[in-house]
């Protein structure tokens, strides 16, 4: 299967806009669908956009952040509906205005799910207990939510994050089993030195 992931430019400028480097979650699912067999191309706008009348796939996966879901939705609209999986943070925040562009929206990471989804082997349901849509301009209301390990914090027009207690726990893990791993790896035998 030809599957095509594409990052897109910003309407507007901002510090994504500066810094032309791909984003990691697009590569990562790349590589996750190619190790399946699949044939993959990874496009950012900001890097080379490609000629979308002449690009032909199985699958579009478009991952979006909010300065860059404007321009989503529009590549989104130029192919049809049914072949076209959206993700990234806005989507995962706002999935119900993604889906109207979407046969499927990934809400979270989707490095667990994306090869079953692009394999037509299931498709996520919005979890109506999970999942709710709110409005970024209207400070008169205050909302905690969870996203990826991050406590987020909005209201009063201000924007708070702090990683939870379980991605702490997870960083720390990492970092013991990296030095773990260091140190085994660099020890010298005593009766050899």
């Amino acid at each position: 299967m030809k599957i095509v992931l594409i990052e897109p430019r910003a309407t507007e400028a901002n510090i994504y806009s500066k810094l032309h480097m791909p984003l990691l979650g697009p590569v990562y699912l790349g590589t996750i669908l190619k190790n399946r067999g699949h044939q993959v191309e990874i496009y950012n706008e900001d890097i080379f956009r490609p000629d979308y009348a002449r690009l032909e796939a199985d699958v579009i996966g478009v991952s979006v952040l909010t300065s860059t879901a404007k321009r989503g939705y529009e590549i989104a609209k130029r192919f049809p509906r049914e072949k076209v999986i959206i993700g990234g943070v806005h989507a995962s925040l706002l999935p119900d205005e993604a889906s109207r562009f979407a046969r499927q929206v990934v809400i979270g990471e989707g490095e667990e799910v994306i090869a079953d989804i692009v394999e037509g082997k299931f498709k996520l349901k919005l979890n109506a207990n999970k999942t709710f849509c709110f409005d970024l301009r209207d400070s008169s209301k205050q909302c905690e939510l969870e996203y990826l390990g991050y406590k987020i914090f909005f209201g009063d027009g201000k924007l708070k994050t702090r990683l939870t207690q379980k991605k702490v726990e997870k960083y720390k893990r990492r970092i013991d089993a990296s030095f773990d791993n260091y140190f085994n790896l660099s020890k010298v035998n005593e009766k050899e030195a």
